[in-house]
């Protein structure tokens, strides 16, 4: 301590700031560490809950979308007005598979994967019921049309919604 009493004042303050500075770049050094750590924190949260929250969005709208061409078949008073109807829902199903494919990509554990895939075969019987309804609707059955709606078709879709629900909650929790 008697060597620093001795030291010459501008000495003592040229130590006084180096001893600043190396507080000050151990501090900057930290902050930037937990800078980094955050920003990687972000890209996870965004990429795995936010992006994948719209995906979801996009296929429950798309699911919605499709359920009204369909439902607007039974209601078309031609046939080129019904083929129309079932043009907008298969275009519907093109969003709805590639949405599923951006949707992927977005897994962060196996009960996503599991949820998906469970959405897809829900989803593949309610299309291929929406398919035989169409058939039936251009080929004129419009009464059995009807009756499948209100069964088949109704009973096809409701798991479809509920495991698109059960895949958002997932991702919202």
């Amino acid at each position: 301590m008697k060597r620093f009493h001795d030291l010459r004042i501008g000495t003592k303050l040229l130590l006084g700031f180096l001893l600043v500075a190396v507080i000050a770049g151990i501090v900057g050094v930290e902050g930037i560490v937990n800078l980094n750590g955050i920003n990687n924190r972000g890209t996870f949260l965004y990429e795995k809950t936010t992006k994948p929250l719209a995906q979801l969005a996009a296929l429950s709208t798309a699911v919605e979308k499709m359920r009204c061409d369909v439902a607007d078949m039974v209601i078309a008073t031609s046939k080129s007005e019904a083929e129309g109807s079932l043009s907008d829902a298969r275009v519907q199903d093109s969003v709805i598979k590639a949405e599923g494919k951006n949707y992927q990509l977005t897994f962060i554990n196996r009960q996503d994967k599991n949820s998906y895939n469970n959405f897809w075969q829900k989803y593949r019987t309610y299309r291929n019921q929406m398919g035989r309804y169409a058939q039936m609707i251009l080929s004129g059955n419009r009464g059995q049309a009807i009756i499948m709606r209100k069964t088949v078709l109704n009973v096809a879709q409701r798991p479809v919604v509920s495991q698109l629900d059960a895949m958002i909650n997932m991702n919202r929790d």
